[in-house]
């Protein structure tokens, strides 16, 4: 019984200390020097405050495709009144680089805002994830892509390489983004 423990302990280490990290973790934490937001106007409600911010997350294989560098519009609401401190929730919402910023008035922004302001927690909706259209260049038929359709060029092309590059994989950008950066600095 002794040696399972020991085993069990070792091993729980060594997921924790990063000794088999996966393909993910390195991805997720490998820091991109692209990161960055800039807040494009401020709405004060009743109760809350919403920031609309325009933050680049990530570059994402430049060589691959017509889209590298990924950004995304970020709505986060702020309560007056924060009951939940510590804790913020996140709303992933589609779209693409051709929309314009979300209004208060956008649905997903809409039921963002309500969550916020009736729990007291702080509050974002992020949009374009993926990034989209995408455009692969190695794609004979030069078609733009959306979601779903670059998960499925990414995987055709991750298996049609035995696994050689995870990076292929639009899941891990996707992970990624770095929205909790802006949400705290802005909070704080």
């Amino acid at each position: 019984m002794m040696v399972v423990y020991i085993l069990a302990s070792l091993l729980m280490s060594c997921m924790l200390h990063g000794v088999w990290a996966t393909p993910l973790d390195d991805y997720v934490n490998n820091l991109d020097p692209t990161y960055s937001y800039e807040t494009l106007e401020t709405f004060q409600g009743e109760g809350y405050t919403l920031y609309n911010i325009n933050m680049t997350s990530q570059s994402w294989i430049p060589d691959l495709q017509s889209q590298p560098v990924w950004w995304h519009y970020l709505s986060v609401i702020v309560p007056d009144k924060i009951l939940i401190k510590g804790a913020c929730f996140l709303l992933i919402d589609g779209g693409t680089n051709r929309d314009s910023p979300p209004k208060p008035t956008d649905n997903f922004v809409r039921l963002t805002t309500v969550i916020a302001a009736t729990t007291g927690a702080i509050g974002a909706c992020l949009k374009q994830i993926p990034n989209e259209p995408i455009t692969f260049k190695e794609d004979p038929d030069r078609k733009q892509r959306t979601e779903e359709e670059i998960i499925a060029w990414g995987w055709k092309t991750f298996l049609e390489n035995q696994g050689a590059d995870p990076e292929i994989l639009v899941e891990l950008p996707m992970t990624k983004i770095g929205f909790f950066h802006s949400m705290l600095s802005i909070s704080l």
